[in-house]
Formats: structure tokens, C-alpha cells, sequence
């Protein structure tokens, strides 16, 4: 047996049943004999977002034992708040870096679960199914370089009910200044986005705060420290977190250290400082 079927039956007992979902039949004549298509993850551009949700199907693609990316799709999946040209500078600025931040290689050629005509999930539900599973979960590395703490802005017009509050943001950003702490801002670039290189260098800090969805799947797909506000937004993203995400209402990321906090509340002044109070409050929070 090659490294190739022995890579590729290593992948195949771990599918699981919401790791895949079905979105068109099988094409007829898919290879089944194992090969390289069984080592190659493919990302359907044409039923999965370009937003940073792509960095929790990574990780569940690192999990699984997968070794190289592809994408497939003639067009972008339809959004109603984007157009085709917004979707195609976030493949560049989103999902390219983030398979140079996994340290996955971008090939040609389909995956042979995208040949059978399914794509893997990249939702919550697959990631935490594989975490049930197998007790562990591929993590974005982090290691702290900083003393900072990043606050990451959300001023998106998309899902504008998860946008941070920029009054109770600026007066609390003050009290940490005031208070003796470096603060590091990362503002929502739509148009000129920070790069994502830059973007990990500045969370591999001493803490991260910032709001529901968009750069904090990277941090909960990591050990970086943080505190995510404004959970759980509205009664969409309710439906969405428990229906097709699994996640319990008020609860927390398994795989998430004591470090690492979904904040059920919103993002007001005195949420924000009795937040942090009390993760400065935690053992290590502050070596």
C-alpha cells in the first residue's frame, strides 16, 4: 500500500455525518480508487461564502489529515448584500492568506469528496462533531509575540445588528490607555483590508476583544486569548448559532481554553469592563 492510499483510507474513516453535506449528485464516473483527490480538500466557491467562516472549515480540514486546498466554481455563491467584485477581493484577502497562515498548499484538481458531489462543511457543526469525536482539533498556531491588546472593529454594512459600539468601544479603549495598557486598533477595511499576516501578528498578543463573527473564527480556531462580544446578535443569527452551527446558546467553544470567552451580552461600557475585569481576574491571565 503507496502513501497515497494509506493517506487517503486515513481520511475516509474519519468522515463524519455533519462534516459533509450534500449539495448536488455524484457525478457519474468519479474516481474511486484512492489517489491524490483524497488528499486535497476542495472549497466550493459556488455553495460556500468567502468570509472568514473559511477559517473554521480549515481547521476542520487540518483536523481531518487532509494535505493540500482546491477550489472549484465558475462563479461566487449569491449573496444579497454583494456583489460578484466584493467576493472575489475577499477570496484574495481572505481565503488565499488564511491557506498560507495554515500552512496548506493551494493545487489543482477536486477532492474526490467534491468529485461525489458533497462539500465539507464549514460551519461550526462539522468542526465540533470532529472536536466530539476525537477530543482535539487543528488550531491556528499562536505563540504571543505582544503586550498589547487588539480590539478588532466591526463597522460592516452587512449584518449591521453585530457591528461593534464605537461610543462604548472609544470610551473603554480610553480607560485601558488611561489605565497603563498598550492598545493595538484593527478597523474594518472592506475596501483596503489588512492584510492577514498582519492581521495574526497583531492577535498573537497578550489579549483580543472584539464582536460576534468576521476575524474572531480565527481566534476561536486558535489559543490566542479573547473575549467575543455581542452574542448572540439577533434572532437570525439565534437560529443560525443553534440550528446549523450547533452552538448552545450561552455557552462556549469546547475546544476554547479559560483564556477564551464568548460574551453573551452586548457590547456596552459596563459589559465590556466587567468583561475584562474579570478576565484579568483568571490565573495567567495577566503573565
Amino acid at each position: 500500500m503507496n502513501g497515497a492510499t494509506r493517506a487517503g483510507r486515513s481520511v475516509e474513516r474519519v468522515v463524519l455525518q455533519k462534516m459533509l453535506l450534500s449539495v448536488a449528485p455524484p457525478q457519474q464516473g468519479a474516481p474511486d480508487a484512492p489517489g491524490s483527490e483524497y488528499e486535497i480538500a476542495t472549497y466550493n466557491l459556488e455553495h460556500q461564502p468567502t468570509t472568514f467562516d473559511f477559517a473554521i472549515w480549515l481547521a476542520l480540514v487540518k483536523s481531518v489529515g487532509f494535505r493540500a486546498v482546491s477550489f472549484h466554481g465558475k462563479s461566487y455563491k449569491a449573496k444579497k448584500d454583494y456583489p460578484a467584485e466584493t467576493a472575489q477581493r475577499r477570496f484574495e484577502h481572505i481565503l488565499r492568506p488564511l491557506c498560507a497562515l495554515a500552512d496548506i498548499p493551494i493545487v489543482d484538481g477536486l477532492g474526490v469528496f467534491h468529485q461525489r458531489g458533497l462539500v465539507i462543511n464549514h460551519m461550526m457543526a462539522g468542526l465540533r462533531e470532529y472536536y466530539e469525536k476525537r477530543g482535539r482539533v487543528w488550531k491556528f498556531p499562536y505563540s504571543r509575540r505582544h503586550d498589547h491588546i487588539c480590539v478588532t472593529i466591526r463597522d460592516s454594512w452587512r449584518n449591521r445588528h453585530r457591528n461593534s459600539n464605537r461610543p462604548a468601544w472609544d470610551r473603554f479603549i480610553t480607560w485601558l490607555q488611561n489605565h497603563g495598557e498598550r492598545v493595538v486598533v484593527l478597523e474594518d477595511r472592506e475596501a483596503d483590508p489588512i492584510p492577514i499576516e498582519q492581521r495574526w501578528d497583531a492577535n498573537c498578543c497578550r489579549l483580543n476583544l472584539c464582536t460576534n463573527g468576521g476575524p474572531g473564527a480565527l481566534l476561536i480556531c486558535s489559543d490566542a486569548p479573547f473575549l467575543s462580544f455581542r452574542w448572540p446578535g439577533d434572532d437570525q443569527d439565534r437560529y443560525l448559532q443553534t440550528q446549523w452551527h450547533e452552538m448552545d446558546q450561552g455557552g462556549q467553544i469546547a475546544w476554547n481554553g479559560p483564556h477564551q470567552r464568548l460574551v453573551w451580552a452586548p457590547d456596552d461600557f459596563e459589559v465590556l469592563l466587567r468583561e475584562y475585569t474579570n478576565w484579568c481576574e483568571q490565573p495567567g491571565a495577566r503573565s
